[in-house]
């Protein structure tokens, strides 16, 4: 059985009907009755039976179906993974991104970057969170953004390259009892729901999620797996903050921002893989290159 084979069947199923789907296919009813009669014989059971509509696809089809569909997925996927690789050159490179956090740093890194090679292209890609880490995995993208340095994962077959550090803040919206607050304490805290990433996301946040229950009762802790859009409806609805990057509130302007005043480092970097090709090292050059001007 061939792919094409899903193109066919998907065409009978939606008409129920056989010479729907031959003129569809702009084929003649008796080819397909045979090509599906055929197919069937091939497989050991039957695919699609009549009855007083025409014919409707059977238990058994309709399995088969959606396990072909995940295969054809899969296929097509590798196919064009295969296909890019191939077609890469030495003169691009790309930087996967996640759509909610803007990156304060790639835009001097690049310029850095583009000073020593001004012939090479560099592309950003965007993926979510859930899909970041497999996407780098099957090398979607070369080099990942440096705030992926404080997420777990469980990737072989990379290096890190440590930059800088930052710290957390504290985003509320307008009008919130601790806006005018020129730090938050844990103190500040207490009697409030702190939005934060569910356990097992991000370095940082399991080091200040132990903190909180160990120490800190007062303080309700609202588990996410993103950071989104509507953070900002459900904290104005809720009177709760979100836990936040110093160096990254200008992705959520709508926001007021302050510095926590608890000192728990989180690690800025990149990580590209082992088998990079030289013109990535040469970007993790201009990288480094710029986190010391920056940090002077």
């Amino acid at each position: 059985m061939v792919f094409k084979d899903i193109d066919r069947l998907l065409s009978i199923e939606k008409h129920g009907s056989i010479s729907k789907a031959a003129d569809e296919l702009y084929i003649t009813r008796s080819a397909l009755t045979q090509q599906v009669k055929q197919l069937e014989k091939e497989l050991g059971f039957t695919i699609f039976e009549k009855d007083y509509t025409g014919v409707r696809i059977t238990e058994e089809g309709s399995y088969l179906m959606k396990e072909l569909l995940k295969m054809k997925a899969d296929y097509d996927d590798t196919i064009e993974h295969c296909r890019r690789q191939q077609h890469s050159t030495q003169d691009s490179i790309t930087i996967g991104l996640m759509p909610n956090l803007k990156s304060p740093f790639l835009t001097g890194v690049c310029k850095e970057f583009r000073q020593e090679h001004p012939n090479v292209q560099i592309r950003f890609k965007e993926y979510f969170l859930k899909d970041y880490a497999l996407q780098f995995q099957a090398k979607e993208f070369d080099i990942s953004a440096e705030y992926f340095f404080n997420y777990i994962h469980d990737i072989k077959g990379l290096r890190a390259k440590k930059i800088a550090t930052t710290s957390h803040c504290l985003l509320v919206v307008p009008g919130h009892p601790l806006a005018s607050k020129d730090s938050i304490t844990f103190e500040d805290l207490r009697g409030y729901k702190l939005i934060m990433y569910r356990r097992g996301i991000a370095k940082s946040e399991d080091v200040l999620r132990d903190h909180l229950l160990l120490h800190e009762p007062e303080i309700s802790i609202l588990d996410i797996d993103s950071y989104d859009g509507s953070l900002f409806n459900r904290c104005e609805l809720e009177d709760a903050v979100l836990l936040s990057y110093a160096l990254y509130e200008q992705s959520f302007s709508q926001f007021i921002s302050i510095p926590a005043a608890w000192d728990i480092p989180i690690g800025l970097g990149f990580y590209y893989h082992d088998d990079c090709r030289p013109v990535v090292r040469d970007f993790i050059a201009a990288a480094e290159k710029q986190f010391y001007i920056y940090q002077k």
